[in-house]
């Protein structure tokens, strides 16, 4: 380097290391962290707790009512709202916590005609303020002074000024948030440190001792001092910048989310408010014991059991949060603590109830995702938190703690000595005993520990073949070149090719089309035997090693309709004789006349054509336009209000509430008393607080359209189950948690693309199936029950479906239709003779080859018992033959349709197509749920069709009847016995309820429906058959 330039360099440094000292950066630094720690900390502390406004509630309020501690626990979760509300759009950590306004809903934190209620309190395109709950807090308030419950106006004052200062608390947080450091401050500092260090840089170099430059003298080659200086300088502006902002996501800042879980906690925690006169307890205790030590006035005082059994519930969903190997046995300590034994009878069912609630909310949400979500990431982790959640049940069903526990309760509740902690009655009993039976079907009961091991293994495996057995049954077939030349390789199939069969076409008038698409659609599936027979192996060994005869005995239980296998194998032998001549006689002289060419027998694949023929005779086109989708819900809607006292109307849905734009969020409101007559079928509770007019009951999500992805069944999903809970008493005005269903439907491409405005218009099948679906969604709504765990569709599968039975009988019946059918355009109804002619043969149609169908039906329901009556190496010996293609499941198929229905039916294919396979098991998906209970149709079927004949053949519109059911039956669930209930509503003695007499009158239902559909058929055909409207 020149020497003039190294003249210039120290010039330069001498000139920094001069003026650098001017540049205030202790002020100005020193100022601006001074004012963002103080800034920091006042924020913190104004953070508003809910603590004195707990303390001041339990001080100030007087009574030990249920309504008064809801009204408390209700005023401090407006309380907490209330911040949540605050924070949640400017605190990243709540945010997170609460992504939306329908999360507070599933948090609890709100019901949703409390955020509907907030958000409609928001001035014009403004958003809602944070402070409305503090005033529905405050009004709260108001209403227990009115009542009694707060006993001075002084009191009101303290707490109103306490909320109104929490609510200050909020408001300053706020203004902090609106109000932030001035940017041109922070620049300022930022600028300030950043220049003073740059100017060091040079004031700091090491320049020559022999020419005297001022500055000359610095510390070493390396300026140590310098650096820390800038370490310390900088360190100081990071600290400022990491704290200007401290509702973000960094270590150092508000813990909000830990804070609101903890403000939770407080509410669940709130003290209780016992009042005791200490003076007068020391006193008496004084003159009654004498000399003995005294005890204190809280020594006898027992732990309220629902305060605590909340708190242990809301312990474990903390720990389920944080901790995702959460184990059953921490959670059997975490729920049932040592205790004495008085404690324990009253209190292990509501703890098992709780958990069940908590478990079957989680389970059933996460199958409705997996199976109507249409994002793919989210039916993945649906899935896998149905196995999880499924390996978790069975583990706790195994849990031997937890079973020991529930048989104590048992021999407790049958002490001959009870006193009125163990009190209990004939639901609490039932409900215990129906978890006792759960834990023994799981084998917990047994000693050897193998035998557990073992059913937990095969356990899981049910879980994850169930599922893919189902998803591949459920999967079309894909026309290739491979699949269509297995048929023939002379037949040029180019028009075919790359087309998805989800069912044969029975439409088709082809006959060999129809066996065509038959034989290919249950052709066989690679793999699907071996899924079928793991699948069997596994239930079998469930059973053996829970001590079971076989899979029927843990499927069939005692507390169904049917009570046992022997009574599922009596129906179905008993409908099967009483049926079979019936059959015969409708496929032969009925359905067969209309086959071309004429045949000895049917087959399989001719069965839907010809009863689709006969049914459709009459011109049922004429007709499709009244029966729009609109029509058909108000059909439902119409019955609900006639016949249960509900008022069904479309809300709109919350943000992020729905999976997809096309579902309809349908809520049901009471608009009478639910209160039934009968005393001793009325809760306490309910009797205390009945739940009256304009109270909702329940939320239906209507999922109704195809869409890609989306499984083509027919289902619901009871995502919360209602049960009898005073948590809900002050937030729904209804003692009962009300329940949350979806109902899935595939009524054909949604309507939003269309342009012409026409509506979805259903066909007779689609109509029966939605009227089917709203009867699990209304048990549901309907039930009544003190425990989740028996509440609506939550019983036996044959008492399950009795309800969606029966509201097939009203959904074409003439006398109903003829109330909610209306045309899509002009909205008339079917007046015409014309159009009143067709709702006639549409009623009596829907009996054409009605015995046909049932016989194939216990056909299947036969398989279904047959295959889990052994291990499936028994079951399915004497059909395994020399070729290792062989099927045998097949083969059994075959076999119980030649025993049933051999006089008219035969499984022949066409000579062109014999040599293709069939496998109709691999494509029997209800094996999977409804293993061993697929009987349940038909038991439904003959249980529907007597209390049909019996309250609603003579007017489907009885409201005394309706009320009648809903108050004996659907109330109920099943925490009563299925036979008692129908005894009851059928005003008969048991026996009436039976399995042969339920065989016998499904029978005669049959017999009954199919002459009048034969006579009312055969008389439409004649132009001179005049109708009388």
């Amino acid at each position: 380097m020149p020497d003039s330039v190294k003249r210039a360099f120290e010039a330069y440094c001498s000139y920094c290391n001069y003026f650098g000292e001017y540049i205030p950066v202790y002020f100005v630094l020193g100022f601006f962290v001074d004012t963002i720690v103080e800034r920091w900390w006042a924020q913190f502390l104004i953070i508003p707790w809910p603590d004195e406004i707990a303390m001041s509630l339990g001080a100030y309020t007087r009574g030990h009512s249920e309504r008064v501690r809801i009204q408390r626990r209700t005023i401090m979760r407006y309380i907490n709202l209330s911040l949540v509300l605050a924070t949640y759009d400017m605190c990243s950590r709540a945010g997170l916590l609460f992504p939306n306004e329908f999360s507070l809903v599933s948090a609890g934190l709100a019901t949703q005609e409390e955020v509907l209620l907030y958000f409609q309190s928001a001035p014009f395109q403004r958003p809602a303020c944070y402070m409305e709950p503090c005033l529905w807090a405050q009004d709260v308030v108001l209403q227990m002074r009115a009542e009694g419950s707060i006993d001075s106006d002084r009191s009101v004052e303290l707490l109103c000024k306490q909320i109104t200062e929490f609510r200050n608390g909020l408001g300053i947080i706020r203004a902090y948030d609106l109000i932030s450091v001035p940017l041109v401050y922070t620049q300022v500092a930022t600028l300030t440190v950043y220049s003073y260090t740059i100017s060091s840089l040079f004031a700091w170099q090491f320049l020559d001792p022999n020419k005297s430059v001022i500055g000359d003298k610095v510390d070493l080659y390396v300026p140590i001092f310098g650096l820390l200086r800038f370490v310390f300088y900088m360190g100081w502006i990071k600290v400022a910048e990491s704290l200007i902002n401290p509702f973000g996501e960094d270590q150092d800042d508000f813990d909000i989310d830990e804070i609101i879980e903890r403000n939770l906690q407080v509410v669940i925690e709130q003290p209780e408010s016992h009042r005791q006169n200490y003076m007068a307890e020391a006193s008496r205790r004084a003159s009654i014991l004498g000399n003995e030590l005294f005890l204190g006035s809280l020594t006898n005082v027992n732990i309220n059991a629902r305060r605590r059994r909340m708190s242990s519930i809301f312990r474990i969903e903390l720990r389920w949060r944080k901790d995702q190997a959460f184990s059953g046995k921490v959670l059997v300590s975490t729920l049932l603590p040592p205790m004495p034994e008085f404690l324990l009878v009253n209190l292990l069912w509501h703890v098992l109830d709780d958990l069940s609630d908590s478990l079957c909310r989680v389970a059933d949400l996460a199958d409705c995702i997996r199976a109507l979500h249409p994002d793919e990431a989210y039916q993945h982790a649906a899935n896998e938190v149905c196995l999880r959640v499924g390996n978790l049940v069975e583990s706790l069903n195994t849990d031997v703690d937890l079973y020991d526990a529930a048989v104590r309760a048992v021999h407790a509740q049958a002490s001959s000595t009870p006193s009125p902690e163990t009190q209990t009655d004939v639901v609490d009993k039932r409900v215990l005993n129906l978890f006792v039976e759960d834990f023994e079907q799981s084998g917990v009961h047994l000693k050897d520990t193998s035998d557990r091991q073992t059913f937990l293994k095969a356990a899981s495996q049910n879980l994850e073949l169930g599922v893919e057995f189902n998803r591949i049954a459920n999967t079309p077939v894909t026309l290739n070149s491979t699949v269509l030349s297995s048929v023939s390789k002379n037949v040029d199939w180019g028009p075919f090719k790359g087309r998805s069969l989800y069912c044969p076409y029975y439409e088709a008038p082809q006959q060999f089309v129809r066996a065509l698409s038959y034989a290919l659609f249950f052709g066989p599936i690679e793999g699907q035997e071996c899924r079928l027979v793991a699948l069997l192996d596994a239930r079998d060994k469930m059973a053996k090693a829970a001590g079971k005869k076989s899979f029927l005995y843990r499927a069939v239980q005692q507390t169904s309709l049917a009570e046992s296998p022997e009574g599922v194998e009596h129906f179905l032998t008993t409908l099967s004789t009483l049926l079979s001549r019936t059959a015969t006689r409708t496929a032969l002289s009925q359905l067969g006349k209309d086959l071309k060419p004429q045949q000895e027998s049917l087959r399989p694949w001719d069965v839907p054509f010809l009863i689709h023929l006969g049914q459709q005779c009459g011109g049922f086109e004429r007709l499709q336009a009244f029966f729009s989708l609109g029509a058909c819900m108000e059909g439902v809607s119409q019955l609900a209000h006639s016949l249960f006292g509900l008022r069904l109307e479309a809300e709109p849905a919350l943000p992020g509430e729905v999976w997809h734009p096309d579902v309809v969020k349908v809520a049901a409101y009471t608009t009478e008393s639910q209160v039934g007559v009968e005393g001793e079928e009325v809760h306490p509770w309910e009797a205390q607080y009945p739940i009256g007019p304009g109270v909702q009951v329940g939320t239906i999500y209507c999922d109704f359209f195809n869409r890609p992805g989306k499984l083509p069944t027919d289902c619901h999903y009871t995502v919360r189950g209602g049960r009898h809970t005073e948590n809900t008493m002050f937030e729904s005005h209804s003692p009962f948690q009300y329940p949350i269903v979806v109902l899935q439907l595939n009524l054909g491409p949604s309507p939003a693309p269309s342009r012409d405005g026409t509506p979805v218009l259903l066909t007779p099948g689609q109509v029966e199936n939605l009227f089917h679906e709203w009867g699990h969604a209304l048990h549901s709504v309907l039930g009544r029950t003190r425990y989740q765990h028996v509440t609506g569709t939550r019983c036996s599968t044959d008492l399950a479906e009795l309800p969606s039975t029966l509201m097939e009988h009203f959904a074409l019946d003439a006398r109903v239709t003829a109330q909610y059918a209306r045309h899509f355009q002009t909205g008339e109804a079917p007046n015409s003779d014309e159009d009143v002619k067709a709702l006639f043969h549409l009623n009596a149609s829907r009996g054409y080859g009605e015995s046909v169908e049932v016989m194939l039906q216990l056909v299947h329901s036969v398989l279904d018992q047959r295959l889990h009556s052994d291990s499936p190496s028994k079951v399915l010996a004497p059909f395994h033959g020399p070729s290792s293609t062989s099927l045998p499941s097949a083969l059994l198929f075959e076999k119980l349709l030649m025993e049933h229905c051999s006089p008219w039916l035969s499984t022949d294919l066409p000579s062109q197509l014999q040599h293709l396979p069939v496998a109709t098991t691999h494509r029997f998906g209800h094996l999977c749920n409804y293993g061993g209970r697929y009987y349940s149709y038909l038991m439904a079927r003959a249980a529907a069709g007597l209390i049909w004949h019996k309250g609603f053949a003579a007017d489907p519109w009885s409201s005394d009847f309706g009320r009648r059911y809903r108050d004996t039956l659907l109330r109920h669930g099943g925490e009563r016995r299925p036979q008692e209930m129908l005894s009851r509503l059928l005003n008969e003695d048991e026996v009436t309820a039976d399995t042969r007499c339920l065989a016998a009158g499904l029978c005669e239902d049959v017999a009954i429906r199919e002459e009048s559909a034969r006579v009312i058929l055969t008389r439409m055909g004649n132009p001179s058959w005049n109708l009388v409207q």
